[in-house]
C-alpha cells in the first residue's frame, strides 16, 4: 500500500517499508488488515532497545511531561523484551497514543507490531506514568494473543464467529503480567500491586454467576454477553487464576519454576513456529514445566465453577486474605465508553435494564448532573438509600429520553491482601521470587 500525504503530514504504521516513499507491504491479508495507520500531524518520539526502533506517537492533548511518559514506555519495553521473554520478534514497533481531554481514556487494542491506546489527559498531567498499565498490557499482547495464540486466532476464518475458551489466558494472564511489569520496573509499588490483586478478587466475588459460569464459558460466550457484562469476567478471573497458578507452580517446584517459565515455553514451542495452540495445550505446558499434574486446578477453576480457596494459594507466599461485604446502593452495572458516554453494556435484570436503558444509548446526565466518568455515576448512586431513585437522561437517535431508576441494595465486597507476621523461609523465597521475577 502506498500513501500520498498532504504537505507536512507524517505516517506511523507497523508494516515493513516497501520500495517507494510512504509504501509498505504485508506478507498476507491477516497482517495487512491488522496494521493500523496513523496519518496527519502528530508528536513522534523514538527509542531503541537492543538496536530495534520503537516509535511513540502522541495525538490530542499534549500538556503533560512527555519525556517522562516516553521513558516509562521504554522501561516497559526493556523489561518485557530483555528480562521476561528475552525476545524481540519484530523489526520495529509503533505505539499510537491518543490523549483525550478530561479524566477518561479509551483503552487499547493490540496489533502484531503496534498498538493503539487512548489515555486521559488530566491523569497524565498529574502522573505521566498513569498510562503504564494499559501500555504494558497491550505490549505484552504482541506475544500473548498475537503470537502465542489459540489456533482460531490466526489465520482467521472471516466467514464466521471466531470463538475460543482460552480468552481467560489471552486476556487474564496479560492483565497479570501488565501488573507484574509495572511492579518489576518500579513504576508501581509493592503495595499497589497487591491492592490491585485484591481488587480483582473483590470484583470476581461480586459476579452473580461465579458459581454457575466457568471462565472458559465466559470466554466462549463473549459474542453474546459483550465486554463489560456483570457476570464472570475472563479478564478478572483470568488474572486471579494467573496469580494462583504462579503461586502454585512456585510451591510445587520449591520456587524453581514460575508462570514466567510457562509463557516462555509457549513462546518457544508455538510462537516461534507460528503455530496456534489447542486449549488443552495450556495444561500440558504447565505440566511440562512443573513435572506435576495440574489437571485438578484446571478442572476446578478453569473448566469448573468451584469456589476458589484463595487462602490455600496465597499462603504459599506467606500472604493472607481479608474479605468482607456490606450492603450498598446500586442501580446495576452501566458501562459507558468514549467522550460521549455511549452505553456499552447494561446489566441484565438490573434496575437500569428494567426501565429500558439499552446498549447504544448515550448518557447525558444523572440527577441533572453531567457525567465525565464512571465515578460520577457511583457518586450519585452512593448518596441514595434503598427505595429512592435516580433520574437518568439519555439520547437515543435524535430523541432525548428520561428514566426514573429505582435504587436497590447489593453486596459490595472489600478485599485486602497482607503478609503474615512470621513467614517461613520457603514462603519468603516464593514471595520475593514473584515480586522480582526470579526463581531459585
Amino acid at each position: 500500500v502506498t500513501f500520498h500525504l498532504p504537505t507536512g503530514w507524517k505516517i506511523a504504521i507497523g508494516l515493513e517499508e516497501f520500495k517507494l516513499p510512504n509504501s509498505y507491504w504485508a506478507p498476507n491479508y491477516d497482517i495487512f488488515v491488522d496494521a493500523p495507520a496513523l496519518l496527519g500531524k502528530f508528536k513522534q518520539f523514538q527509542f531503541d532497545v537492543a538496536g530495534v526502533p520503537h516509535i511513540v506517537t502522541i495525538t490530542g492533548e499534549t500538556d503533560f511531561d512527555q519525556q517522562k511518559f516516553v521513558e516509562t514506555v521504554k522501561r516497559i519495553v526493556t523489561y518485557e523484551t530483555q528480562q521476561l521473554f528475552n525476545d524481540i520478534p519484530y523489526s520495529k514497533y509503533v505505539f499510537m497514543f491518543n490523549i483525550y481531554p478530561g479524566e477518561r481514556g479509551g483503552g487499547g487494542l493490540e496489533h502484531l507490531n503496534s498498538t493503539t491506546i487512548g489515555l486521559a489527559g488530566e491523569k497524565l498531567k498529574v502522573d505521566p506514568t498513569s498510562g503504564a498499565n494499559v501500555t504494558a498490557h497491550e505490549f505484552f499482547h504482541l506475544w500473548n494473543v498475537k503470537r502465542i495464540r489459540p489456533k482460531v486466532l490466526g489465520p482467521f476464518d472471516y466467514t464466521k464467529d471466531v470463538r475460543t475458551t482460552a480468552l481467560w489466558f489471552c486476556e487474564g494472564v496479560t492483565c497479570y503480567y501488565a501488573d507484574l511489569t509495572c511492579l518489576r520496573t518500579g513504576i508501581w509499588s509493592v503495595e499497589k500491586f497487591w491492592q490491585n490483586q485484591a481488587k480483582q478478587i473483590a470484583q470476581h466475588q461480586e459476579a452473580y454467576d461465579r458459581l454457575q459460569t466457568s471462565v472458559e464459558m465466559a470466554s466462549w460466550k463473549i459474542w453474546e454477553t459483550g465486554y463489560g457484562s456483570a457476570g464472570v469476567s475472563f479478564y478478572t478471573k483470568g488474572q486471579i487464576l494467573a496469580l494462583l497458578l504462579d503461586l502454585q507452580i512456585r510451591e510445587v517446584t520449591d520456587n524453581r519454576r514460575s508462570l514466567d517459565d510457562v509463557i516462555r515455553f509457549l513462546n518457544c514451542w508455538f510462537a516461534k513456529y507460528d503455530e496456534g495452540y489447542e486449549e488443552r495445550d495450556l495444561l500440558r505446558a504447565v505440566n511440562s514445566i512443573t513435572n506435576s499434574d495440574f489437571s485438578q486446578f484446571f478442572d476446578r477453576y478453569v473448566s469448573g465453577t468451584v469456589e476458589i480457596p484463595y487462602a490455600d494459594f496465597l499462603q504459599h507466599a506467606g500472604l493472607k486474605l481479608h474479605l468482607e461485604s456490606k450492603k450498598v446502593p446500586d442501580i446495576g452495572r452501566l458501562v459507558i465508553m468514549g467522550p460521549k458516554n455511549r452505553v456499552f453494556n447494561v446489566e441484565k435484570g438490573s434496575p437500569v435494564d428494567e426501565v429500558g436503558i439499552k446498549r447504544g444509548d448515550y448518557l447525558l446526565s444523572i440527577d441533572g448532573q453531567t457525567v465525565s466518568s464512571r465515578e460520577d455515576i457511583a457518586r450519585v448512586v452512593n448518596s441514595k438509600e434503598e427505595g429512592q431513585s435516580v433520574a437518568i437522561e439519555i439520547l437515543r437517535g435524535d430523541n432525548k429520553l428520561n428514566f426514573v431508576v429505582p435504587v436497590r441494595l447489593k453486596d459490595k465486597v472489600n478485599c485486602r491482601i497482607d503478609q503474615v507476621a512470621r513467614p517461613t523461609e520457603k514462603q519468603q523465597r516464593i514471595y520475593q521470587g514473584l515480586i522480582a521475577g526470579t526463581t531459585d
